[in-house]
């Protein structure tokens, strides 16, 4: 049996969180060894769920240093958010440094410009011990006409209302489920990092300014059917690029435009909504589920209560759209009277578990 490489994962951010609960699920070539985390991030010595006050993995975050005699052998690092303004600190330095020592470096996701030359120089001096894992060589597939097919394999979407709080975490603890019945499942996120647990990311794609809109559409249809040819899944689970709709005038959070092109090229059978606690009320839910039938065809099927709370008075005044983490605690004894006499299941996967979602899902499929 081979030995796993002991691994850092940096630098720490909450979209991080679902990939370290999940990590031993989907892979066998890498154990975590640390969590890293840029200095002033006040994160050090806490565990990775106290970023978004969610029960505790076990694993606790450390602040980046010059300690050169570290445990772990390789370095994954999270390309989206290798960019700090604020920091000091010499990320390059740190690299070479690590490299000289022939410690492993593997570049994770597409990196911003200011960025991109540093590390694609890196890879290119140090060939033997940096990699780049990106969407862009995920997986392989041709164009060799343009036209749309239409996809038949069943197609479950989640995504966030205000925000894509633990919409991974549903991907991933629904795949878990499905695999663990013998089921195969694929997905497709918009986390790079996601590529690491054999998931594939269409960021390429949306990121991608030689594209006109019609084209990402198309190859956004492409890359859904290589994936199905490839790996021959029963139910592919696709995480929406943005949140689904517009949040208000003052905070339009993107106004849903990239989930509304993803609808366009898979045509998904069903959707699971991840929305604040103290939005899943009856009333709302049947709300979202009407609008969602009528602007994109779609029922939806599930509605996963986070503890992700808007500060309304931050959005009022930046405009932006700001969240804040809730205690769990709250989230329990409301998702039991809502759930009464709901049309859609209203659950929390972390207190609640999969299951009764996993079985209403396989319930809506023998409905077809």
């Amino acid at each position: 049996m081979t030995r796993k490489k002991s691994v850092a994962l940096f630098p720490y951010s909450s979209r991080l969180l679902p990939i370290i609960r999940h990590f031993n699920d989907f892979q066998q070539q890498y154990i975590i060894e640390s969590v890293l985390a840029w200095e002033g991030a006040g994160l050090h010595g806490k565990d990775v769920a106290f970023v978004c006050n969610q029960p505790p993995v076990g694993v606790k975050v450390s602040t980046i240093d010059t300690n050169l005699e570290p445990a772990w052998q390789t370095l994954l690092v999270n390309c989206c958010d290798i960019s700090n303004q604020f920091s000091l600190f010499n990320i390059k330095e740190y690299f070479l440094a690590h490299l000289a020592s022939k410690r492993e470096i593997i570049f994770v996701g597409v990196c911003r410009e200011n960025s991109l030359d540093c590390i694609s120089l890196l890879c290119q001096e140090h060939p033997t011990n940096t990699r780049q894992l990106s969407s862009n060589g995920d997986i392989a597939f041709s164009f060799i006409t343009p036209q749309f097919t239409p996809i038949c394999t069943p197609i479950i979407l989640v995504g966030g209302l205000v925000s894509r709080d633990d919409t991974l975490e549903v991907i991933l603890s629904l795949r878990k489920k499905f695999c663990a019945d013998g089921h195969v499942v694929s997905c497709i996120t918009s986390n790079d990092m996601g590529l690491l647990l054999g998931m594939h990311s269409f960021n390429s794609i949306f990121d991608n300014s030689n594209l006109s809109e019609d084209e990402k559409i198309l190859h956004l249809n492409r890359m859904a059917h290589s994936v199905i040819i490839a790996e021959r899944p029963e139910i592919l689970i696709v995480e929406t690029p943005d949140t689904i709709m517009k949040f208000a005038d003052i905070a339009p959070n993107g106004f849903g435009i990239r989930t509304s092109m993803l609808n366009l090229a898979l045509s998904p059978d069903m959707f699971i909504c991840c929305m604040p606690f103290d939005f899943a009320t009856r009333d709302y839910v049947k709300n979202i589920y009407e609008n969602f039938m009528e602007k994109f065809g779609i029922p939806l099927v599930g509605v996963h209560a986070t503890n992700a709370v808007v500060d309304f008075t931050d959005v009022s005044q930046t405009h932006q759209m700001s969240i804040v983490y809730a205690d769990m605690a709250l989230i329990d004894s409301m998702v039991i009277e809502e759930s009464r006499n709901c049309t859609v299941p209203i659950f929390n996967i972390l207190l609640n578990g999969s299951t009764g979602i996993y079985q209403y899902i396989q319930s809506f499929f023998e409905k077809d």
